[in-house]
């Protein structure tokens, strides 16, 4: 751990030539005393950015911005302060002062330079490969993709050849170790304690931290007809978090500056296609729907955010899923429709870079997607649907940090949906309101009932780590909650929550607007078909029938199946339900605030659950770190939802 001191800030500053620093990244040419080029940090046609190299600082009439030289490698690589310095001084030879570390510090420091180098050498080891008469056939494969040798090279890519053990026979006769070698995720051990090449018989796509260092990789299955998963990544390791990464950022960073924007698509081969045809500010996700630290990352380079997801039914939905997330970060954000089979790849392959640049564009804000994408779903046919689409464009708008915005896309959504913008601005009041009431309610019904000591530490730092069988353990008391059948439930009856919130639907008009308008109950919130299927008609005929119960009755285009729930439902409605009884609460509306909040943890428990239990006997049979990351991660969900609904 580098020891950031004054003697050693100013050392840099007095060894390091501004003009060495700058030059190799931009283009200058000598004007006067100073030097001019084009500004890496935004687009210009004539060069506003100028260097002064007597007084040793750089300065952009252009975007406004400038400092040192230090200052220019943070802006540039999108890096802190002290990895500016450790940069710098590396760069120059510049002694470093070392922090007196821990022999448990020293101990990890090195064993993350060791999974850097293992890491590099694979990335090495995969170029060779690739370049080898063995990998012929998969160069002539990227060819006909149209992947040039350029952008093979600038992505590094390679390959893992089809045996079991190539990658790790290649390092251990380097010398690594093979902790070194199973930690940083390229190999990995069976069974019998023998290890394997995990990316065997695929393409290796490097992924780079901000200063270019490999951190993990990508894997494209080259199999015909396999059932195995096309892409794999890394695990989880001490230097890969793919909910912080983004493929191709280290060689986007610089374009998304100059072009303020970047363009975020779903795959690696997307990235290579669009870098190649001259689109330089794309990055990828690496094999996760988007994050919020992933945002955070971009945030540093740009304030908006060009979505570019297949045009399929699930790119849009991944799409809708990463506007929510970007929204509140305060980035702009806007969608390229491509019509469905289509990605950037394909689409660029088909039409060419104009028709795609055309499409850049005219991409559309976040309001225009969601409009269409409900009207195609068929979710805007009523005046109920319209109400409901409209609140939740109002909810998404209020969520942007730049409360100035709000009006502009309010009027955005006035116009689009044909209603005065009064409206739509009473409305929002409405909501804040509402939200601000639901957050009071939370914060007084949610009790916290366990303390620290009884939460499992899953740190890596752990002295003792937890094994993967106590890990999964550790939940079996979690089982005495849910104590349905699950199997049965889903063919049988859905789950007593989702029935009282079908009760409160059909109650009266008053607890229906409650769920829908207070708590923005959906669909969503249900599990069983059903539930899903019979609260979709409660939307529907709430809107037209002041006795919705009988309509849906009377109407003939009712299953069953839906049948059988309301004649439950018809009959709870006269009888008190015995699931509230623990609640301690009588059947009227002024109740109905406190077990909602219950009802809907209880179903994401549920939800969570469910999905844990699947994991189970995978991680048991196969002990995968990324399974266990994700295990974990539920676990700490599950927990904290059990904390907020006080069992």
């Amino acid at each position: 751990m580098i020891r950031i001191t004054d003697e050693l800030v100013d050392k840099v500053k007095a060894e390091i030539d501004i003009f060495s620093v700058i030059s190799p990244r931009v283009q200058l040419k000598k004007k006067g005393k100073n030097f001019v080029g084009l500004c890496p940090f935004h687009t210009e046609k004539s060069g506003s950015f100028t260097v002064n190299v007597d007084q040793q600082f750089f300065n952009c009439f252009g975007c406004g911005k400038g400092g040192d030289a230090i200052t220019f490698v943070q802006e540039f690589y999108g890096i802190s302060f002290v990895e500016a310095i450790e940069q710098l001084a590396n760069q120059y030879s510049i002694p470093i002062p070392e922090q007196t570390l821990s022999t448990q510090e020293v101990e990890k420091k090195h064993i993350h330079e060791a999974i850097f180098n293992v890491l590099d050498s694979s990335r090495l080891y995969g170029i060779d490969i690739l370049g080898s008469q063995y990998g012929l056939t998969v160069r002539q494969y990227l060819a006909r993709r149209g992947i040039e040798q350029k952008t093979i090279d600038q992505f590094s890519i390679g390959l893992a050849p089809m045996e079991w053990s190539s990658f790790f026979k290649h390092l251990h006769s380097k010398g690594f170790s093979e902790g070194s070698i199973e930690s940083s995720g390229i190999c990995a051990k069976n069974e019998m304690g023998e290890f394997y090449d995990r990316f065997r018989g695929r393409l290796l796509f490097p992924i780079q931290n901000s200063l270019g260092k490999t951190i993990g990789f990508g894997g494209r299955l080259l199999e015909k007809y396999s059932k195995k998963a096309k892409y794999i990544n890394s695990p989880q390791t001490t230097l890969y978090d793919k909910s912080f990464v983004l493929y191709g950022l280290f060689q986007a960073r610089q374009a998304i500056r100059s072009k303020t924007k970047a363009i975020l698509c779903e795959g690696y081969m997307d990235v290579l296609a669009l870098h190649q045809n001259g689109f330089f500010n794309a990055v990828a996700s690496c094999g996760t729907a988007l994050t919020e630290e992933q945002v955070d990352v971009l945030s540093k380079y740009t304030k908006h955010i060009i979505i570019a997801y297949d045009g399929d039914s699930a790119g849009k939905t991944a799409t809708a899923k990463a506007i929510e997330v970007i929204l509140p970060k305060g980035l702009a954000v806007s969608v390229i429709q491509l019509t469905n089979k289509e990605d950037p790849d394909s689409f660029l392959k088909r039409y060419g870079l104009d028709a795609f640049e055309k499409h850049i564009e005219t991409a559309v804000g976040f309001i225009e997607f969601f409009r269409t994408y409900w009207k195609e779903s068929g979710k805007l046919e009523t005046p109920q649907d319209n109400a409901i689409a409209i609140r939740d464009l109002i909810t998404k708008t209020i969520s942007i940090p730049d409360t100035l915005s709000h009006h502009f896309y309010f009027k955005n959504i006035a116009s689009l949906f044909s209603i005065d913008i009064s409206l739509v601005e009473q409305e929002s009041l409405l909501i804040q309101e509402s939200q601000k009431e639901q957050e009071a309610f939370r914060k007084k019904y949610t009790p916290t009932k366990y303390t620290k000591k009884e939460r499992i530490d899953y740190t890596s730092d752990n002295e003792n780590p937890i094994s993967t069988k106590e890990i999964i353990q550790s939940n079996e008391t979690f089982l005495e909650t849910i104590d349905v059948d699950e199997e049965v439930a889903e063919k049988q009856h859905p789950h007593s929550e989702e029935m009282n919130l079908l009760r409160i639907a059909l109650m009266s008009k008053s607890s229906f607007s409650l769920l829908v308008n207070t708590f923005r109950i959906s669909t969503e919130n249900f599990e069983h078909s059903v539930c899903i299927s019979l609260f979709k008609r409660i939307i529907e005929i709430q809107a037209v029938s002041s006795d919705p119960v009988t309509a849906l009755f009377e109407d003939e285009s009712v299953s069953d199946e839906e049948i059988f729930l309301l004649k439950r439902l018809k009959k709870s409605l006269r009888e008190p339900s015995i699931s509230w009884e623990k609640f301690d609460t009588q059947v009227n509306p002024e109740n109905f605030e406190q077990v909602i909040p219950d009802y809907l943890r209880t179903i994401e428990i549920r939800k969570v659950f469910n999905r844990m239990k699947e994991l189970e006997e995978e991680i048991l049979t196969n002990d995968d770190r990324v399974l266990l990351e994700e295990y974990k991660k539920l676990d700490t969900q599950r927990r904290s939802l059990e904390e907020q609904r006080g069992k």
